[in-house]
């Protein structure tokens, strides 16, 4: 998404040439989308990983036969199957036979995200398992506090992670891009948000970290929001 972002924001003639663009790494935030649509982008969403070499599923390339919120269909040869736990696991050809010195049981591996499966099929990610933070006994998906914070006019992109804290166990911290003052943003996410998912430590600027794949740098954000200690 993030590099769908800047394309978007590159308003570049050449976009028309796209018959669609697949987009992976992350949700696909609704602004996003109602943006790209105006410019006449299909954005298609797919899931996959390395070890599972890049895409497991998509969705369709025709707009009229997708559903919101859905990362599509196995490919041909692929299986995913939802634990009890809601954990998704997958198994297929193109899957990696498992990290040095392990194995997958029965050929399936376990991603590490969380989901499920309609029933035509259809894969629904709903966060990993890092993604969901014990603060003060409550359970926090960090991903749902992206997305609030997301829905906000005027934020332009977000990460938030789980940060240590002595009184809590656990606390949000979130880093948004915006060009409104911290105080408004601070407010505006006091807004939309609970209180314990509310983040307690605050950064405002104008990028984010970035790994090389394009995903946001987790390490560096959760450090620069330390460092910060500013306090919605």
């Amino acid at each position: 998404p993030t590099m769908v972002r800047r394309l978007v924001e590159s308003h570049s003639a050449e976009l028309a040439l796209l018959r669609f663009v697949l987009v992976g790494g992350a949700g696909l935030r609704k602004s996003l989308a109602e943006t790209a649509a105006i410019l006449d982008i299909n954005l298609v969403p797919t899931y996959g990983m390395t070890e599972t070499g890049s895409q497991v599923t998509t969705a369709s390339v025709d707009p009229s036969k997708r559903v919101a919120g859905s990362s599509g269909t196995p490919l041909d040869g692929m299986t995913i199957e939802i634990l009890e736990s809601g954990a998704i696991t997958v198994a297929g050809p193109a899957v990696f036979s498992g990290y040095l010195g392990e194995q997958l049981r029965e050929g399936m591996f376990v991603t590490g995200d969380y989901g499920h499966l309609d029933p035509s099929g259809r894969l629904f990610i709903s966060g990993r398992a890092d993604d969901v933070i014990v603060s003060g006994g409550e359970n926090v998906s960090l991903v749902r506090v992206a997305e609030l914070i997301s829905s906000i006019e005027g934020v332009d992109d977000v990460c938030v992670v789980g940060l240590h804290d002595d009184e809590w166990g656990m606390i949000p911290g979130a880093m948004v891009i915006s060009t409104c003052e911290h105080s408004t943003v601070a407010e505006m996410i006091r807004g939309v948000t609970s209180n314990s998912q509310r983040p307690r430590n605050l950064v405002v600027r104008t990028d984010i970290p970035m790994l090389p794949n394009g995903k946001h740098d987790r390490a560096a954000v959760r450090s620069a929001l330390v460092a910060g200690q500013s306090t919605v």
